[in-house]
């Protein structure tokens, strides 16, 4: 009794394009795994973001999220390309050092309604594992993830098992979780 030969290819033998394909799809996650992220500029954030240059802002490069640009003091700012052109054109005013703290403070509480990693970052502070002092709360990958489905939903959190997926809460510049109740639970008003 003779058997046939399996001329069946396997996806795996001699460097097949799967195996290649399997491959670049493993480099891609490592690279992403990696990618830098720094939620002060925002650099490697979640969400769509849009890179702004202004000259004398204490960060001068910021990836900002897309939808601040229809801010019209974000629009104003970039057209201008600085604060002091900013207060001198838009403005009418002098540019002092008073004025453009305020522009900058106003420009940041703009961007906390709109960047939850980057409000955490500057704004929260919390305990190490190991003890010690207090320290910047930077959101890690797996925390972006979640933040970043949450944000997807359009600021809506579901719980699952809430009746018939009913909102349970609002994402907001506040807190991440604020709002967030059991399954099951009330949707807030």
């Amino acid at each position: 009794m003779t058997r046939k030969k399996n001329t069946a290819t396997s996806p795996v033998d001699d460097g097949s394009a799967a195996v290649k394909e399997i491959l670049a799809e493993n480099t891609r996650r490592i690279a992403e795994i990696n990618a830098k992220f720094n939620p002060v500029t925002g650099e490697g954030s979640i969400g769509k973001r849009v890179l702004v240059e202004i000259s004398d802002f204490p960060f001068r490069r910021q990836w900002l999220p897309e939808q601040m640009m229809n801010i019209p003091l974000v629009k104003q700012l970039v057209r201008c390309g600085s604060v002091e052109k900013f207060l001198e054109q838009e403005m009418d005013r002098d540019s002092t050092q008073e004025a453009v703290e305020a522009v900058v403070l106003q420009f940041v509480r703009m961007r906390c309604r709109y960047d939850f990693p980057f409000w955490a970052a500057v704004y929260v502070f919390i305990k190490p594992k190991g003890g010690g002092e207090d320290v910047h709360f930077k959101l890690n990958r797996p925390q972006r993830k979640l933040i970043a489905r949450l944000e997807a939903t359009g600021g809506q959190a579901y719980t699952p098992g809430a009746a018939q997926g009913a909102p349970v809460g609002r994402l907001d510049g506040d807190t991440a979780l604020h709002g967030m109740a059991p399954a099951g639970a009330q949707a807030r008003p």
